[in-house]
């Protein structure tokens, strides 16, 4: 701190002999050096000396010779405690440093290594003005000018508060740009000079562009008339903060309605000259909590002025001297306070006495020099806060002979520091309120500097400084954190990056950070937020499963269609292969022919149990329940696996008793079952060594039925046999199972009232057990008649647009007795049935021009003695589960059962 050209004319107008160009010089010590050479013994010199030793900054002078001269009382204490132990007067300043080094470290490691070298290097450039840092820390700023004998003068000043306070700053600022509220700063013309991130976002206007521009020129929506904005200038003018609502408009003339608060600035002389806008949406804004005055905060012009008052005064406390900066603050003259009669107390507000109290008895001999801080009052109301460096003078008994009083105004910096403590609480309180787990980490050494309870509770971190947990090991790859770290190092963003994290109990965790590179308190660290994605990854995974679970659900679904439209066309040739060879069985005597002929209906029938198990796995159609054979269930199975077991080298072993009680339900349903475990049994199979072994067996068990299919593969752990019945969970690879299989196996069981269980264990196979229900009526009740017996005559139309088909239906009616017409086609039947009387009808049921249902409802009406003698055949499983004629008309699926025909034609004349 430098003394004004005015002190320095006075101290030159108090000192016999001093030159009056001395004070010009821009250094009360030069003065000082100069009145030591001159006048060392007078009183007036004590005073000068003891003004000297008042100031807060260091002055020490050195001659023509480079040696040490003079120093003031404060010059000591701005000194390494090794060069403070090695400073007296005479020595050269090159020798003094060099001691110093011998007594201990003078600089901060920070300095570097070579920095004493340096020292004296800027030393030799002439006059400088540079900053170090001493060994205890503490920031020193050093200002060096020649004298015109070609002396030196260097000023002290300790300035580790001033940086502190920076460091502070900056963090406000840096905290400033991630704030989501938009933020302007405008000039006296409302000329933007400062937007934050969040007014470009929210705009859509980059700040190179908003800057120099007001925002009536770029925001305006023209929804406010002149008055609005008059009422907002004269507000701002009689230097009122201005609240209220405004509507602008964002680049892609988006409507912002913003809650928006202006506050005036004012520079030293008391003129307006920064307004300083926060601006939220109302919809946001009130919604969470307003951090306004936080926002403000972080960029609000703090100007403080420091103006010294030099004063004397003596043991009794009356004032001796004051300068015309004292007057000016007082408000009174030296005279006048005196006529008054107040002293140096009188000054303190009542409340700091104490203080005051305390610092005038720590003046001592050996501690002639004390700074305190306390409030003053003038003139009875004005109340402000100073800060006094007071030293005593004393004689040589020791008694106070006066005090020398330098002092300046520190109200600006209290109320600074006050409102910069509220901010930095209120931004402490959201930041610890903000559910992102947030933390800054210094980039020199990565240490935390600060976390919030979100992050702690995401990592697991209990304790109170979190640096005591391992970091490193919170990264699942150490090369991640070198990487976000080197990222922030170059001045680049991290944003939504997806890395993955180990708790502090080992758990890994999936989460996405957004880093940023900040100043924190005067360091280069980096801000981050993290969002767990644990559980949205889980819930992506289990969706991807379930989708491709149900895309291979749908394949199956259209390859079932597909396989059951080519039964369809199989089943008209079949019905033909099928019905002439059981015809030529019961004509031909010739043990040969008997022999091939047996074998040609054996595969035809073969070939027709596999088109059945497909209609009725393809068919949707209500379940239907009655007796169930479950050795026709195996066989059908197995007809239909018969190749993928053969090409497996699956070796197939049955155990079916030949007279096996049924089972009560649905047949369609129960052989999906059966063929469900046959797959699963082979797909288990698959890739072991051989043998490879599968055995279904049967029996009856009280009053159900145990069909048990095992294997000889590779078994389940118990932890996969648990959830073997569960929905899409399958232990095969992509594209061979669907993980549904077992799961509608145990529901068909379930709602046939049996159940299913399966016992397995690794390397010992499988064995999937089901017990079903016995049927209430045996299979021999079910039997045809004889197919021998007598049968009454009567005529007979027959309607199928298969010429083969209606040949065979034609020969078997016309074996048995009964006359037969055919017809290719419903309307050519209904034109037979207007020619002709007929006892009975067999139709089927898909057919070009007039399909099978549409020629039932045609005969009911035009014929209806016929409405109870009409047989539909029929190979078209789908349209089955359309029109369900089993519910009053008889209906045989293709191939033909003929015996089964002949009875219901047979029966349905009788009943008739």
């Amino acid at each position: 701190m430098v003394l004004g050209t005015t002190g320095l004319l006075v101290l030159g107008l108090l000192t016999p002999g001093i030159p009056l160009w001395l004070p010009l010089i821009g250094s009360v010590a030069v003065a000082v050096a100069l009145a030591v050479g001159t006048a060392r013994r007078s009183a007036e010199l004590i005073r000068l000396r003891a003004t000297v030793d008042a100031l807060p900054d260091g002055i020490a002078i050195f001659d023509p010779a480079d040696r040490i001269a003079f120093y003031n009382a404060r010059y000591p204490e701005h000194l390494a405690p090794a060069l403070k132990a090695a400073l007296r007067p005479g020595l050269r300043f090159d020798e003094w440093l060099r001691a110093g080094l011998q007594n201990g470290p003078i600089y901060h490691p920070d300095m570097g290594e070579d920095f004493a070298a340096r020292r004296l290097a800027i030393r030799a450039q002439g006059p400088s003005d540079h900053v170090h840092r001493l060994i205890d820390g503490r920031w020193v700023r050093i200002r060096e000018s020649r004298l015109r004998d070609g002396g030196r003068v260097l000023q002290t000043t300790h300035i580790s508060d001033e940086r502190r306070r920076a460091a502070e700053h900056a963090l406000l600022a840096a905290a400033l740009e991630e704030i989501a509220e938009p933020v302007e700063i405008t000039d006296a013309d409302r000329r933007f000079t400062y937007v934050n991130r969040a007014f470009e976002a929210v705009t859509g206007i980059p700040a190179a562009e908003a800057i120099g521009r007001t925002a009536r020129e770029i925001l305006s929506s023209g929804e406010h008339d002149a008055a609005f904005f008059e009422a907002i200038d004269a507000c701002l003018a009689r230097g009122e903060v201005w609240r209220g609502i405004i509507v602008n408009r964002a680049r892609n003339g988006r409507r912002l309605e913003q809650d928006t608060t202006i506050t005036p600035l004012r520079d030293d002389g008391g003129h307006l000259a920064h307004f300083v806008s926060v601006r939220r949406d109302v919809g946001a804004a009130r919604a969470e909590a307003r951090a306004l005055a936080a926002s403000e905060a972080r960029y609000r012009a703090v100007v403080e002025t420091q103006t010294e008052y030099i004063i004397r005064v003596d043991d009794d406390g009356y004032w001796t001297f004051m300068n015309a900066a004292a007057q000016r603050r007082i408000g009174k003259s030296l005279d006048e306070i005196r006529a008054l009669g107040q002293r140096d107390q009188d000054f303190v507000h009542p409340e700091d006495r104490p203080v005051y109290d305390a610092h005038m008895a720590r003046l001592t001999p050996l501690n002639p020099t004390d700074t305190v801080e306390f409030r003053t009052i003038y003139d009875g109301n004005r109340v402000h806060w100073e800060q006094w460096t007071d030293t005593g003078i004393f004689d040589d008994q020791g008694r106070l002979i006066e005090i020398q009083c330098v002092g300046h105004d520190v109200s600006d910096r209290r109320r600074a520091e006050a409102e910069l403590r509220a901010s930095e609480e209120r931004l402490a309180a959201i930041i610890e309120a903000n559910p992102l787990a947030m933390n800054i980490a210094r980039l020199s050494d990565r240490r935390l500097l600060f976390v919030n309870q979100p992050w702690r509770d995401l990592f697991g971190v209990s304790a109170a400084d979190p640096n005591e947990a391992d970091l490193a090991r919170l990264y699942a790859d150490p090369g991640d954190r070198d990487r976000i770290f080197a990222a922030m190092a170059s001045g680049e963003e991290v944003t939504n990056r997806e890395l993955r994290f180990r708790r502090v109990d080992g758990t890994e965790i999936t989460c996405s950070i957004t880093s940023r590179p900040i100043l924190f308190q005067g360091e280069p660290a980096l801000v981050t937020s993290t969002i767990d994605l644990t559980q949205l990854r889980a819930a992506e995974a289990e969706i991807a499963r379930q989708r491709e679970a149900l895309h291979q659900s749908e394949k199956m679904t259209a390859l079932g269609a597909l396989l059951a439209g080519v039964a369809h066309e199989l089943n008209n040739p079949l019905s033909v292969v099928v019905g002439y060879s059981s015809m030529l069985r019961e004509t031909v005597s010739d043990p040969d022919l008997l022999e091939r002929l047996g074998k040609v209906h054996g595969a035809a029938d073969r070939c027709a149990r596999i088109v059945r198990t497909f209609l009725a796995m393809a068919r949707a159609k209500p379940p239907v329940r009655g007796p169930v054979d479950v050795g026709e269930l195996v066989l059908g199975a197995l007809d239909l696996s018969a190749y993928a077991l053969r090409t497996a080298g699956v070796e197939v072993r049955t155990d079916l008793p030949a007279r096996l009680p049924p089972v009560w339900g649905d047949a369609d349903q129960l052989g999906q079952v059966v063929t469900n475990l046959v797959v699963n049994a082979q797909q288990a199979l698959l890739g072991q060594p051989a043998p490879r072994r599968m055995l279904l067996a049967a029996r009856a068990e009280g009053d159900q039925v145990l069909l048990e299919v095992s294997d000889n593969g590779p078994g389940m752990a118990p932890e996969v046999a648990k959830r073997a019945f569960d929905p899409f969970f399958t232990t095969k690879p992509q594209g061979v199972g669907t993980g549904v299989g077992l799961s509608v196996c145990h529901g068909i069981v379930a709602a046939h009232g049996g159940r299913i269980d399966l016992e397995t264990a690794p390397g010992q196979g499988a064995r999937l057990r089901v017990w079903l229900p016995r049927g209430e009526t045996g299979l021999s009740d079910l039997a045809a008649p004889d197919d021998h017996e007598p049968l009454s005559g009567g005529r007979v139309l027959v309607v199928d647009d298969e010429p083969d088909v209606a040949s065979l239906v034609a020969e078997a009616l016309g074996i048995a007795g009964y006359e037969v017409d055919t017809a290719p086609s419903g309307r050519r039947a209904l034109a037979a049935l207007r020619a002709r009387r007929f006892d009975a009808v067999v139709t089927d049921l898909r057919m070009p021009d007039m399909d099978g249902s549409t020629l039932v409802d045609a005969i009911r009406r035009e014929h209806p003695h016929l409405a109870r003698r009409i047989v539909i055949v029929t190979g078209d499983a789908l349209t089955l589960s359309g029109h369900d004629p089993a519910a009053d008309v008889p209906t045989f699926e293709k191939p033909l059962d003929l015996r089964g025909l002949l009875a219901t034609v047979r029966r349905m004349m009788e009943d008739s």
